[in-house]
């Protein structure tokens, strides 16, 4: 399933469109995202979705405020393009999985 959440933070936002695998282990069900290794639980799938976009909200506010966002993208084999008003990050070669800050 891909989740397509736009997140705020100081800056501005975060148009985060993601591949994420929801299945569950041992009564513990799980969200996650292996385009960038981000992972939340719950008790059901809804509390799984809820815990992965708290944790993905935290990746990227750590990401800017620490400055290492661009660093983690290109770790995970994100590619970058610049346009005039935003950047644009893209994974893959369809760009299935992206992520836009305005």
């Amino acid at each position: 399933m891909t989740v397509s959440n736009y997140i705020k933070n100081q800056n501005g936002w975060i148009d985060a469109r993601l591949d994420v695998f929801y299945f569950k282990k041992d009564g513990v069900f799980y969200a996650y995202s292996p385009a960038l290794d981000v992972v939340g639980y719950g008790y059901n799938e809804e509390e799984a979705k809820d815990s992965f976009m708290v944790v993905l909200e935290d990746f990227f506010e750590f990401g800017i405020k620490k400055q290492t966002l661009e660093q983690d993208l290109t770790e995970h084999g994100w590619g970058k393009e610049r346009n005039s008003s935003s950047w644009n990050w893209s994974l893959g070669a369809r760009g299935k999985n992206n992520i836009e800050r305005k």
